[in-house]
């Protein structure tokens, strides 16, 4: 798959069912302390290589300023501009930051039949985010097989079903999510695709 910004990679990769994704039930937290405000996240962001939209951050008034709307804004094949919104938490774990993404489905178009059927059970969408400089960041989406692989070899502590082919959900409630995707950080394989968003604006 070409390689694209964060949100771009997240709506393809929940909506085409050529790609392996996984998601989890529950949320990375639902602990108010562990979100983060960060205000180098703010702003309208392009991959750094060949991309074919762009994304704007921002935050949601009312939440603490811990609640992140980011909204990807691509041209289809036919030069149709369509918007897909999310909603986003920044979490550190240790000494990791990751963003917890679920699709907005208020505010987003575009989605078919087909789409909201997928979407009938809420899915949380975890990335692991570095903070390369001020106006550079970095993006991993984790690998789904080397994910299950090491939950298949007991090597990080998680369940998970198989909802379709290639689409893995992960079960677990936050206090162990928290566990497997800081343990998941000794394997280099689960992050080795990696996205570099500069900011555009």
């Amino acid at each position: 798959m070409k390689k694209q910004t964060l949100f771009f990679i997240l709506a393809t990769g929940i909506f085409l069912s050529s790609c392996k994704i996984f998601s989890t039930l529950y949320p990375l937290s639902e602990n108010d302390n562990d979100f983060i405000f960060k205000k180098e996240l703010i702003g309208k962001w392009e991959g750094a290589k060949d991309t074919t939209g762009d994304c704007t951050i921002d935050t949601v008034a009312g939440s603490g300023g811990k609640l992140y709307t980011a909204g990807l804004t691509d041209l289809d094949k036919n030069n149709i501009t369509h918007t897909q919104w999310f909603l986003c938490r920044l979490i550190k774990v240790n000494q990791w930051y990751f963003l917890d993404c679920g699709l907005d489905m208020n505010r987003s178009t575009s989605l078919k039949g087909d789409d909201y059927n997928d979407l009938l059970i809420t899915k949380h969408f975890i990335f692991s985010i570095s903070f390369l400089e001020k106006d550079r960041l970095e993006i991993s989406s984790p690998d789904s097989d080397e994910f299950i692989k090491l939950i298949n070899q007991k090597k990080i502590k998680l369940d998970y079903t198989e909802l379709k082919k290639d689409d893995f959900l992960i079960l677990n409630e936050p206090t162990q999510l928290k566990k497997g995707f800081s343990e998941s950080k000794k394997y280099p394989l689960v992050y080795k695709d990696k996205t570099v968003l500069v900011r555009s604006e």
